[in-house]
């Protein structure tokens, strides 16, 4: 027989299915009725295609030998990689309705890299980049959250309440006329979130 394995790379939060792809070749008339498999953590099976977690990530060496009813064996290995989970971590900006908001990644992925993001803002806007910025519309609370997978199929997410502030605003007409006529005779200024400010009169000739 010639023993072959069919196997990805996968996470280490998942059962890892391991295919048993062994061929006789040639016109022969034998059958392969055994299966050893070792998974590369002093673990074994007999099953034709097992499943198996692993309980540490890193590289294996996996090797299974087959044997023929005719008591024929061959024997075959292959490395695996098995993905940590990620550790998902985010900052970002100031807030205030109206400016564009950082978002940087600070993620940790561990022994592998990260190669899918999916954020998604609260309000209905979302983004697969790694480090968006976006601005929000009006002020308020709003529920971030990212997703994150590595090249080893290993998701991890995480989210957190942050707080977009109403930004700083001035109202003020651009013009009054003080005549005594009861239309525009005062200047009013209004604000938001303004602590101190000048300005300037002039009249208009």
């Amino acid at each position: 027989p010639q023993a072959g394995i069919s196997v990805v790379n996968s996470c280490i939060e998942d059962d890892i299915q391991f295919f048993d792809t062994s061929t006789i070749p040639g016109p022969n008339a034998a059958n392969i009725v055994a299966w050893n498999w070792n998974f590369g953590d002093n673990t074994i099976t007999n099953l034709q295609n097992p499943a198996h977690t692993y309980n540490t990530p890193g590289d294996y060496t996996v090797t299974l030998t087959v044997t023929t009813d005719q008591n024929c064996t061959s024997t075959t290995t292959q490395s695996i990689t098995v993905g940590e989970v990620p550790v998902v971590d985010f900052v970002w900006s100031e807030i205030c309705n109206g400016d564009a908001t950082e978002f940087m990644d600070l993620s940790d992925p561990g022994l592998s890299a990260i190669n899918n993001y999916t954020w998604d803002f609260g309000d209905g806007n979302t983004s697969i980049l790694s480090e968006p910025s976006h601005e929000y519309s009006f002020p308020g609370r709003f529920k971030i959250s990212v997703s994150i997978e590595d090249i080893y199929g290993c998701p991890e997410d995480l989210y957190t309440i942050i707080e977009v502030k109403r930004r700083s605003e001035i109202m003020a007409p651009t013009a009054f006329s003080p005549n005594n006529d009861s239309n525009n005779d005062f200047f009013r200024v209004g604000t938001y979130n303004i602590s101190d400010f000048n300005i300037q009169i002039f009249n208009r000739l």
